[in-house]
């Protein structure tokens, strides 16, 4: 993140404000745990100003064909290697000008970020029901040899991505 906004500041970009609703995501949550952002941006700088550009989004949505539109995951933050990888795949150099670098960055940076998400946490109802049935085999096991250090560890597991699954 440190090295976007440096770039955002190299380049002297401004944020050129928006029309419309306040915050463009919600956490889904409501009353103190609610939290509103406003996502999308559009930057400039003042060499730009002279061509001014409308740029109309409504009824502009790219569809994409049995694509998923890249969707950044609030549980990704809980891992110190997301900035690492976001920080590498920011570093690429690319001679496309600045707006194709940072095009590219941001192209690379969500490509690199999903093949880590599914090396890292793979599908979360894949490894929840995995833990649960871990949990299962120790807490049968535990009948006939008790190890309560086990089943707790187990039950940890469940729980953590319990809670990783509420995140999302």
């Amino acid at each position: 993140m440190e090295s976007f906004r440096r770039m955002i500041d190299d380049y002297t970009l401004l944020d050129l404000g928006y029309e419309g609703i306040s915050f463009t995501w919600w956490n889904s949550k409501e009353r103190v745990n609610a939290i509103h952002e406003r996502l999308n941006r559009a930057l400039a700088n003042n060499a730009w100003y002279h061509n001014p550009i409308v740029l109309q989004t409504k009824g502009c949505l790219q569809k994409f064909k049995g694509q998923k539109p890249f969707r950044f995951e609030a549980v990704w933050t809980e891992s110190e290697e997301c900035g690492k990888v976001i920080e590498k795949a920011w570093q690429v150099y690319c001679d496309d000008g600045p707006i194709g670098e940072v095009v590219n960055k941001i192209s690379r940076c969500s490509d690199s970020l999903l093949r880590w998400n599914k090396a890292s946490f793979g599908t979360f109802q894949k490894r929840l029901r995995m833990a649960r049935v871990q949990l299962e085999k120790i807490q049968a096991k535990n009948l006939r040899t008790p190890n309560r250090v086990a089943v707790q560890q187990a039950r940890e597991e469940v729980q953590i991505w319990l809670e990783r699954e509420e995140i999302l």
